[in-house]
């Protein structure tokens, strides 16, 4: 991965215009075919930076050779929603970002809340599966609802079929209970992250699992999210950025 961000971008606010990042990741991209390797070329990812903001975020994200942004100070803003769903839908109609949960304990739960509570500003998330072979559907629905931390879920909830469905049949959520991470059908669901909540697979070896069913990017334990637009790309954030690609 390479991360490009010009010197007078840096905290100032000013951002490349989109000919100007473009020219210089495909300059970067050709150096890499010229002095390394065609096939190095391709499949790096080249990033870039420099006061990416809600606002300009989709026109760069189009960009022929803009793999993905290095964000700094938008990302403590509620814009940084904006910025993770640029590029996110490939079909371009549904600019929710589709999870996976695997381990449903506290993480898990708050996580699910999190995404599918009616109050949050922004509709972002759809959780599509969860992942717990040791919790069955109905349990699983009553500690989603009950909490007594966070009081009752704001949404209602019951297991129909060995499955979670929400707001009345507004949305369902498919239950797996497999305890190898790989043959959890996650691409089969439409997922495009995974949380992965268990605490077991926080290895790269072990987090890498995922990818055998699912191409996106991993998430281990919330709050900071990274976009990659490439489909092999995986990211493990248990605290800090860590790339298993």
């Amino acid at each position: 991965m390479i991360a490009y961000e010009p010197v007078w971008a840096i905290g100032t606010g000013k951002v490349a215009t989109p000919e100007q990042a473009q020219e210089v990741h495909a300059d970067l991209r050709k150096w890499l075919a010229e002095n390394v390797s065609k096939e190095v070329a391709e499949s790096t990812r080249i990033i870039y930076g420099g006061s990416v903001n809600g606002k300009n975020c989709n026109e760069l994200a189009k960009l022929p050779d803009v793999d993905g942004f290095l964000v700094g100070g938008a990302s403590l803003k509620p814009e940084f929603v904006d910025i993770i769903r640029s590029g996110s839908s490939e079909t371009g109609t549904d600019p929710a970002i589709n999870m996976g949960i695997n381990g449903f304990g506290r993480i898990g739960r708050l996580v699910t809340r999190a995404a599918m509570s009616p109050y949050l500003p922004y509709s972002w998330h759809n959780i599509n599966a969860i992942n717990d072979p040791f919790v069955d559907a109905e349990y699983m629905a009553y500690m989603l609802k009950y909490d007594t931390v966070h009081g009752i879920a704001p949404f209602d909830v019951e297991a129909v079929d060995g499955n979670l469905v929400l707001g009345g049949g507004e949305h369902t959520i498919k239950v797996f209970k497999e305890t190898d991470p790989s043959k959890i059908p996650w691409g089969d669901n439409g997922v495009e992250y995974v949380v992965e909540s268990t605490g077991a697979f926080t290895a790269k070896d072990k987090a890498a699992q995922h990818m055998v069913s699912h191409r996106r990017v991993l998430l281990d334990f919330l709050y900071t999210v990274t976009r990659t637009f490439s489909s092999d790309s995986l990211s493990l954030l248990p605290f800090q950025f860590l790339p298993l690609c």
